[in-house]
């Protein structure tokens, strides 16, 4: 009839393009919930596998085949994801029998009430009631105990079997549009805050309180044929076979930050596999960590077409002369990287994102080696820290202290980046040395570019000599209160940094309405309410899987 607004339209009703646009705002959990409401939906929105796991574990590799078996989503696959992690275990044996001897259940109970430990101290952001719920929920340590120890099974099958190598070499001929290549030991996060939803998590019982993989095996693990190199067998094995196949289309290789790879010379196969990688047309990013100074230059002089590159610096005094002979003879000597230290011609024109890792750096020596990198449009170090000389009693000294003051001089009056039509973004990042807070990082780079390119303050405060290696919690000193807190275990987690005039209970009630509410009507500190000391006996022990009611949170919101 005229004059009656017809219904509004439905998703399956849209056009196909507009309907996978509207997806691509969801999480593919969303996507799998929306596609069985109806046949047409299910037809217009696709699921997006774009990424495969492989790892040591049965349900990550079985996953991973039915992909690469799937004539429609094997062609959209552009990564492999390779956890390099593995499950951990008390002993040279796996305990079959339902009885588990008390040394071994006393490391998985303390193992686990670490990880609990972990959780409570982490920050309160939007994804936390979600991870407390599990928490209150969590099963006890003879059921865990037993699933994890199905989980080892599967671990020491796959390890035996190289069920993984198998696979991957499997998916480089199936899945046509991989472009990357990625090895990664922060899969599994913190308790209940993976950093991927893998197929293995995702088969975790709700509740699943477990030791945290580590990216070196066990005893139990180590009777194999690979016991010296289990380190680097994902990424010795994934180089291997990519030289191998040689008809690949991966562009893209990456060993995550917190992983320890350094190839030496005594490794020609992995190294060779590596050159061979690197020299192929269009390959664009390269994340490496390698701590030879001559290997890693050997290696750039080879990347010819390198976009995006992340690699590591490391030097051991500014007094060793530089001695190529010997550098090139050992793996060993201590070299001056600082004296050799610039980047081969090719990658001057065509480098775009630089990420430089590691220690001892001399701050001249790195700005005039930045200086004729023409096509740069992004710098970022990572606790990256710096030769400095000190007056002393006894005359000039040598400090090593992660302050860039100095370096953002250098940088400044050495480049001529100030006048270039597109200035290079220059971030500097600090990360916790406490185990505990692994992942969270002070960020700087707003304060760092004004200072580079609109005469601002340099956020570093002066070099002091009582400063030498500065612990974490000199880090807020040294900047001044300058950054912002980032979690890269959590991308939710951020905040900004602090002066010290301000104390820790002042900046948490700032910043969090529930428990400042709580904090007022119960008179509850934030340190009463967010501690594991304040939590009641549970399943684990003391301290461990309190209610919502004593997290301060309300049992009937959602999450």
């Amino acid at each position: 009839m005229e004059g009656i607004p017809s219904p509004p339209a439905g998703l399956s009703s849209l056009p196909p393009e507009l309907g996978d646009y509207i997806a691509s705002f969801l999480t593919n959990r969303d996507i799998k919930s929306l596609r069985p409401t109806s046949s047409s939906v299910c037809r217009i929105v696709a699921l997006r596998l774009e990424r495969v796991f492989i790892g040591a574990n049965p349900r990550n590799i079985q996953v991973a085949y039915q992909v690469a078996n799937h004539e429609t989503f094997r062609t959209r696959v552009q990564e492999i994801i390779w956890d390099g992690t593995y499950l951990d275990w008390e002993g040279s044996t796996i305990c079959e029998s339902s009885t588990v001897p008390s040394s071994q259940l006393d490391w998985y109970i303390q193992s686990c009430r670490n990880s609990i430990a972990v959780l409570g101290r982490t920050e309160r952001w939007p994804g936390d009631v979600a991870r407390m719920r599990q928490l209150a929920a969590a099963m006890g340590p003879v059921e865990s105990i037993e699933i994890y120890k199905e989980l080892l099974r599967g671990q020491s099958s796959v390890l035996e079997s190289g069920a993984d190598i198998k696979a991957f070499e499997y998916a480089l001929n199936r899945f046509t549009s991989l472009r990357r290549v990625t090895i990664s030991n922060k899969t599994h996060g913190r308790l209940f805050m993976p950093v991927y939803q893998t197929p293995m998590i995702r088969s975790f019982p709700y509740g699943f309180v477990h030791a945290l993989p580590r990216p070196f095996l066990a005893p139990c693990f180590q009777n194999n044929k690979e016991r010296k190199t289990w380190v680097t067998r994902g990424v010795r094995n994934t180089l291997r076979a990519l030289a191998k196949h040689g008809k690949h289309n991966v562009s893209e290789f990456i060993i995550d930050e917190e992983m320890v790879f350094g190839i030496g010379l005594n490794d020609e196969t992995t190294l060779a596999d590596l050159y061979s990688l690197v020299q192929r047309p269009g390959f664009r990013r390269l994340h490496l960590h390698n701590r030879h100074p001559i290997q890693a230059y050997k290696l750039l002089e080879k990347a010819r077409t390198l976009h995006s590159l992340r690699f590591r610096l490391v030097d051991y005094d500014p007094s060793h002369k530089w001695d190529a002979w010997a550098a090139q003879a050992s793996d060993r000597v201590p070299v001056q990287m600082n004296t050799y230290l610039e980047f081969p011609m090719p990658l001057s024109q065509s480098l775009q994102k630089l990420a430089i890792t590691g220690y001892g750096v001399d701050a001249d020596s790195l700005a005039t080696a930045l200086a004729p990198l023409a096509s740069l449009r992004s710098l970022e170090l990572r606790s990256v820290s710096f030769y400095h000389w000190i007056h002393g009693r006894s005359g000039m000294r040598v400090m090593r202290s992660r302050n860039a003051r100095d370096f953002l001089y250098a940088l400044r009056d050495k480049t001529d980046w100030r006048s270039r039509p597109l200035r290079p973004k220059v971030t500097i990042i600090f990360s916790q040395d406490v185990s505990c807070f692994a992942g969270k990082l002070l960020k700087i780079d707003s304060e760092v570019n004004k200072f580079l390119y609109e005469d601002g303050e340099n956020p570093f405060l002066p070099v002091q000599q009582s400063h030498e290696y500065p612990p974490s919690h000199n880090i807020v000193r040294m900047c001044s209160g300058k950054g912002v807190w980032i979690d890269e275990l959590d991308p939710e987690c951020q905040r900004p940094n602090y002066d010290d005039d301000k104390t820790l209970e002042q900046r948490l009630l700032e910043r969090r309405p529930l428990e400042r509410r709580l904090h007022r009507e119960q008179n509850l500190s934030i340190y009463e309410l967010r501690r594991p000391d304040s939590w009641r006996d549970g399943p684990w022990g003391p301290r461990t899987c309190p209610t919502l009611e004593e997290q301060g949170i309300n049992p009937d919101c959602g999450g």
